[in-house]
């Protein structure tokens, strides 16, 4: 497994792919933390669980410019579906 640092430092994977056996190569699970209202005082976290594509797995690694594409588009995220679990549970269509 490559480490890459800055990429997945604001998302954990929620599953191994050991632990799904069917699930496909190239999709991910994520869940992440935000935090609404900062700036005042009664600021509160929010907690989202959505998919995630690995880019890497979907696009050829035939040349460089594939490979720096497939790597660009991981570290940008492509908007997916989600749903924030805490506080209150909203579906999202798009979640940027």
């Amino acid at each position: 497994m490559k480490v890459r640092p800055l990429a997945d430092c604001h998302s954990q994977g929620l599953f191994s792919e050991k632990t799904l056996g069917w699930w496909p190569d190239w999709a991910g699970d994520r869940g992440g933390v935000s935090v609404r209202d900062n700036n005042s005082p009664d600021r509160y976290l929010v907690w989202i669980l959505a998919p995630d594509l690995d880019m890497t797995k979907i696009i050829p690694q035939d040349t460089p410019f594939l490979r720096t594409l497939g790597e660009a588009l991981n570290f940008i995220h492509i908007p997916m579906p989600a749903v924030q679990v805490s506080p209150g549970v909203v579906w999202y269509g798009l979640y940027f």
